[in-house]
């Protein structure tokens, strides 16, 4: 099958998106390109997400998700970077999030097994100076209904503690309006969450973060003084108790898709099951609703196993962060 829109041509629609003052009409073909490439990847991300469920690795939680048009956008247009819509790997993106670091291992050792990779990033034997840790596997996969071979998916194999920390940067960075997550924000601050993770990173007996002290108790002594001086673990306390989950009705039921809903003024989220079988449909909400959007809000699209997995696996969205602030306690007492 043809593509309705070939490489070249997802490629000029990234080059437009790139730049806000484009042609109108430019922008708004540039946008349906996108919206065609980004439901592309729905197939392979399927695929993945079925391989990463069998995977042998006990306790591990799986989940997927399409990049958000506004997040492609902000990356495409990110300063001191430069990407290429036809080549972003991390459109499709699943999540497998597992007890320990042997289970990261052996979750690559069987998505070798099991998937095409083209490329490993292990952040967890190499940190970055963030402190962000985690393994990156992206694979290749066919998508036969739009016309696409070799498209990409990003899998994030991580562990609980390095899940707990990545999701409190997030909800600090809604918090304070920050970008720690791309390695902006004030110097104590992003100090402050590196020391955190070279502390896990202890604990985990991996690759020591870059320019973080090797004892625990310098990282614990470092810690309390900033967080002192910053405030940081209450703010995020704060944060975790002032959303409240909001659903119609007592149960979120089973569904193939789950759409995350959150509104930052009315400190609510809402989880809306997606039953329709049709993924073309779906896609075609999804835009709806991320173009409805209001700046306060956010919005996701993401499949799960369960509503449970779903809190497990985007915590930020659900501003539960106890797990992280309860760590961070302890360590620095």
């Amino acid at each position: 099958m043809e593509p309705q829109f070939s490489k070249s041509r997802i490629r000029w629609a990234g080059s437009i998106l790139r730049n806000d003052d484009s042609n109108p009409a430019d922008l708004q073909c540039a946008h349906e390109a996108l919206a065609y490439w980004r439901s592309a990847h729905e197939s392979p991300l399927d695929e993945m997400m079925h391989i990463l469920e069998s995977s042998p690795v006990e306790g591990a939680i799986v989940v997927s998700r399409l990049k958000r048009i506004d997040t492609i956008k902000g990356k495409l247009q990110r300063a001191g970077q430069h990407h290429e819509l036809d080549t972003m790997y991390d459109i499709a993106g699943c999540r497998i999030i597992v007890p320990t670091v042997e289970g990261v291992y052996q979750v690559r050792d069987y998505l070798s097994r099991q998937a095409n990779i083209a490329k490993l990033l292990d952040r967890i034997v190499d940190p970055k100076l963030n402190g962000y840790r985690s393994l990156h596997v992206i694979t290749e996969h066919h998508s036969e209904k739009f016309g696409y071979p070799r498209l990409r998916v990003e899998t994030q194999v991580r562990t609980q503690l390095q899940h707990s920390w990545a999701t409190a940067v997030e909800s600090y960075d809604l918090i304070s309006r920050s970008h720690l997550k791309f390695d902006s924000g004030e110097k104590d601050v992003m100090r402050f969450f590196s020391l955190a993770s070279g502390a896990f990173a202890i604990q985990e007996s991996t690759t020591p973060v870059p320019d973080i002290p090797t004892s625990i108790d310098a990282i614990a002594h470092e810690l309390s003084a900033l967080d002192d001086i910053l405030h940081i673990t209450d703010r995020l306390s704060a944060f975790s108790q002032s959303m409240s989950f909001v659903m119609d009705g007592q149960k979120v039921p089973k569904a193939p898709y789950y759409l995350i809903k959150v509104d930052y003024d009315m400190q609510g989220i809402w989880i809306v099951p997606l039953r329709d079988s049709s993924v073309g449909s779906i896609m075609t909400m999804y835009g709806i609703e991320e173009n409805e959007k209001l700046p306060s809000n956010d919005i996701l699209l993401v499949k799960a196993a369960s509503v449970e997995d779903l809190h497990a696996a985007y915590p930020n969205y659900f501003s539960n962060i106890d797990s992280f602030i309860g760590l961070l306690d302890n360590l620095i007492q």
